[in-house]
């Protein structure tokens, strides 16, 4: 069977739509890449006592290993039945600014093994280096205070667990002294995804530009009919 002949202007045409397919696709395909992650609870506990303290904002340090996003900021719940009263969980940096905080009203909240979370408006996105996590207790130990001297589980390697802090008193504060027995005591627990990547600032108008080539490629053929 002979060969069948495409002309070298029809050939080209061709070409330059298949490498306009195969460009867009590409970065489309980039674009989907960069969408963040399902989130992971940052630390699972176990063991330990339960304790009734005074009023004070319960935490604990933390280092974050490679740039991640923090989704949603918890509160243990005693006894998985709702919590008594609210909550008001925050994260500060290492020079003692507050970056975020929620509060988590009475009997609300999305339970995960044991705490409650509540998705913040904004996300916050970290990079490498040490925060601290705090979370108001209630007055007088309400929702049974905390878990004390728990055994803990990092669930992912963005973030790691730290020692454990206290601040007494009304409100939320960044806690500063640390517990005497070196324990695990929640408290606040965080959910967490990689951070997404961010888009190349030419990316927009490379695919603005594609658009346009496949637009005057259109015209072309029409004319050319």
């Amino acid at each position: 069977m002979a060969a069948r002949f495409v002309p070298l202007k029809k050939r080209g045409l061709q070409n330059m739509k298949f490498s306009m397919k195969a460009a867009m696709a590409f970065g489309l395909a980039l674009v989907m890449a960069t969408g963040v992650q399902a989130g992971t609870v940052a630390f699972d506990i176990s063991g330990g006592t339960r304790n009734i303290t005074s009023e004070a904002t319960l935490g604990y340090e933390f280092t974050v290993n490679s740039a991640t996003t923090v989704t949603d900021l918890g509160y243990f719940d005693l006894n998985n039945d709702g919590l008594a009263g609210p909550h008001t969980v925050g994260i500060w940096d290492s020079l003692g600014t507050l970056l975020t905080s929620t509060t988590l009203a009475a009997g609300t909240g999305t339970l995960l093994d044991g705490f409650r979370y509540k998705t913040l408006s904004i996300a916050l996105t970290l990079t490498a280096g040490t925060f601290r996590i705090g979370a108001t207790n209630g007055s007088f130990g309400l929702d049974g205070g905390y878990a004390q001297s728990t055994s803990v589980t990092n669930n992912t390697s963005l973030v790691t667990h730290g020692t454990s802090y206290v601040t007494f008193g009304s409100g939320l504060n960044r806690p500063t002294t640390t517990f005497g027995d070196g324990g695990a005591y929640f408290g606040p627990n965080m959910i967490v995804a990689p951070a997404a990547v961010p888009v190349p600032a030419a990316l927009p108008l490379l695919l603005a530009g594609l658009g346009g080539l496949a637009f005057m490629g259109r015209r072309k053929k029409r004319h050319s009919a």
